[in-house]
């Protein structure tokens, strides 16, 4: 996901189509989200209206044929529930779109007794994505709330995958116009395939049908009514906040390109109240965004926020564990026992709040071990940790965890979220679906909050998430390709791509590109990758064979940043050269 506030600098203000009201909407409490749709699971089912698309155009099958003109009328769970899809298409509830070739269910081929054993399918509820690779959907549900059906979903027995339209860039619901209309449609269909599993497999009605919504579509609300079961993505060892702050950052995947007002992205992350302090850097800043962004602290009193998170109690706005309050006041010269001198000093550096002493020590030394044996905080406790000291403990700590993850913010958001150092972090706990999720919504705040701090009020921020590489590394591959297109040189490679680095604070001298290898490999923000596992926004440098036809393979070498699909970008856009003619090839990513 890249984020540009440079393209757009509105001198009015924001020039997308959000009001105030909106702003907050990606944080959006749970009834304000539900009250729209819970009705409609009881509701008359009422005659089927055509609306139009965020473009302007009605829903068609691609041939301009308007498809929900095709609709006779809206589902009605209650009544169609003992009906296949087949016969739901004949009654044009559904628009078909099934294979011409498929077998048509008819009302009497349901699962056989041995069938109804096995397993009940989950329903997946997900996106319509912009290239990023997700499962085959069963049905779609048009931005105007026209059901597609794509299958007769019980023959093949697996998940039941239910695709939510959406226009390019869009990563909130209530960014649709008729939103109210898809809300609806979605809230019967699920009512209908919940129904329909439940008929088919005992274990689904006695213990409810399971429900995966990792971008979090579907209202609490309904999930409740509907008795069904959501599998967070994450786990239960995580609070409802974060939870949620996940799957609204993982609707940027396979968003695509769009846009959004710097106010909207502001909603992402809880206010900060004290200035950046002396020698924090923006990556440090940004970074202490993105864990304030995955904690989800309260909006009006973030410094205040206590939440609980497995068997044990989060705080403030960085959401603080007891061991890591332990850890931070640990590395504090303090004296054993505590000298009542050095804590003065301490005070004087700004380490530690004016007033603190001996006895507020203790009383906070308790409250951390309290925290990590399951103890509540108080609102007196947290008055041990005003926001200043809050925010020199999170510069501390968390400079160090990026430090030792090698700068990599999602290894560290990582650690930071379970509890643990980096180095206790094993490859399970990177690559679990859990590790996973937690690391791909860090990627996508950290570049968001990047590009705060590049922008300023009323600015327009453009960003791009196809599903393919890290946001930091698209957001590289498409500054350089800007440059490229820009310059449109050629012989000038090395002072293409370094135009697009400088752009995210990686610099480098010198006037060959052979000279970037060694200050690539000796930069703390930079890994070196295999050329096999390359991805858009990594580096390649070439060094001189001392021979051939072009300046480059003789003395000069090459540089260039891949932009995916066989293409680079240098001083100009060109195919992909892999190190032909070049005396070696050694690729860089840039990682925070």
């Amino acid at each position: 996901m890249v984020y540009d506030p440079q393209e757009i600098r509105p001198a009015g203000g924001r020039t997308t189509r959000e009001t105030d009201e909106g702003v907050g909407s990606v944080h959006r409490t749970s009834a304000a989200f539900s009250r729209e749709v819970t009705p409609y699971l009881s509701g008359p089912s009422g005659d089927s209206t055509v609306a139009a698309h965020n473009d302007g155009t009605a829903a068609n099958d691609g041939a301009g044929n308007n498809l929900s003109a095709r609709i006779a009328r809206k589902l009605d769970p209650a009544k169609d529930s003992a009906k296949p899809v087949s016969q739901l298409i004949n009654e044009q509830v559904f628009v078909d779109a099934r294979p011409q070739n498929g077998e048509q269910l008819q009302v009497s081929d349901r699962r056989s007794v041995s069938d109804q054993t096995s397993k009940p399918p989950e329903v997946v509820v997900q996106y319509s994505s912009a290239g990023a690779p997700q499962q085959k959907p069963d049905f779609t549900i048009t931005k105007d709330g026209t059901v597609i059906a794509h299958s007769d979903f019980e023959k093949h027995g697996g998940n039941v995958v239910i695709q939510v339209e959406r226009q390019e860039g869009q990563v909130d619901p209530q960014q649709n116009p008729d939103f109210a209309k898809q809300q609806e449609a979605q809230a019967r269909l699920l009512a209908y395939v919940n129904n329909r599993i439940k008929q088919d497999y005992p274990e689904a009605e006695k213990n409810g049908v399971t429900l995966q919504d990792a971008q979090g579509l579907v209202a609490p609300e309904v999930e409740n009514q509907l008795g069904m079961r959501n599998s967070s993505q994450i786990g239960d060892n995580y609070s409802q906040e974060t939870q949620r702050a996940v799957e609204n950052l993982g609707r940027f995947n396979g968003s695509g390109r769009g846009s959004m007002s710097r106010e909207r992205a502001d909603g992402y992350f809880p206010q900060r109240d004290v200035p950046m302090q002396p020698g924090e850097t923006n990556a440090a800043a940004a970074f202490k965004d993105t864990l304030a962004a995955l904690v989800n602290a309260d909006k009006q009193h973030p410094y205040e926020t206590v939440r609980k998170q497995g068997h044990e109690y989060r705080a403030g706005r960085y959401g603080f564990s007891g061991r890591q309050i332990s850890n931070w006041l640990a590395g504090l010269d303090l004296g054993d026992p505590p000298d009542p001198a050095k804590i003065e000093e301490l005070i004087k550096q700004g380490k530690l709040p004016k007033g603190f002493n001996v006895e507020k020590l203790k009383q906070l030394q308790a409250m951390a071990k309290g925290m990590s044996e399951g103890k509540q905080p108080s609102a007196e406790d947290m008055k041990l940790l005003p926001k200043e000291m809050q925010e020199t403990m999170a510069t501390d700590l968390t400079g160090k965890m990026l430090k030792e993850a090698g700068n990599d913010s999602s290894v560290a958001a990582l650690a930071w979220m379970q509890n643990k150092e980096v180095g206790e972090l094993t490859q399970a706990d990177l690559n679990s679906p859990e590790g996973l999720a937690i690391r791909d919504a860090s990627q996508k705040a950290y570049s968001l909050a990047t590009a705060r701090q590049m922008s300023e009020k009323g600015d327009t921020l453009n960003f791009q998430d196809n599903g393919r590489g890290s946001p930091l590394g698209i957001e590289i591959a498409q500054r350089a390709e800007r440059v490229a297109n820009n310059m449109g040189t050629v012989g000038w490679c090395y002072r293409g791509v370094k135009r697009a680095l400088d752009q995210v604070g990686i610099n480098l001298e010198g006037g060959y590109a052979k000279q970037a290898a060694s200050q690539l490999a000796s930069n703390p923000r930079v890994q070196e990758v295999s050329k096999a596992d390359m991805q858009p926004g990594d580096i390649l440098v070439h060094q001189p064979a001392g021979y051939g036809r072009t300046k480059g393979q003789q003395y000069a070498g090459h540089i260039a940043v891949y932009l995916g699909n066989g293409r680079e970008a240098s001083d100009h856009v060109q195919t992909l050269i892999k190190g032909q003619g070049y005396g070696g090839t050694r690729v860089f990513r840039v990682v925070a």
